[in-house]
């Protein structure tokens, strides 16, 4: 079923302006069309679209973290506000 960037987003967990942003020109003019519904505009990416971003997504979200990305893992240094308390 076709669906509206906010839906999307809010299917995937991510912002309205994420998927926004994967919308390339090429991806547009394949997938996505303009709709108006009570005067309002909005983008509604098909089926085969929905399945590609999915897909992009749940990729990007499987690959291990790179030197500069965050790998979320407690570590044993101590937080700005343990160091204040510290030398206290």
């Amino acid at each position: 079923m076709s669906k509206t960037i906010k839906e999307l987003a809010n299917e995937l967990g991510i912002s309205k302006q994420a998927v926004s942003k994967k919308l390339t020109a090429n991806f547009r003019a394949n997938h996505v069309t303009t709709v108006t519904t009570n005067g309002r505009q909005q983008l509604v990416i098909d089926d085969d679209g929905v399945s590609a971003l999915k897909s992009q997504h749940i990729a990007n979200h499987n690959q291990p973290p790179t030197a500069n990305q965050p790998t979320n893992q407690p570590t044993n240094q101590p937080t700005n506000h343990q160091r204040c308390r510290q030398q206290r």
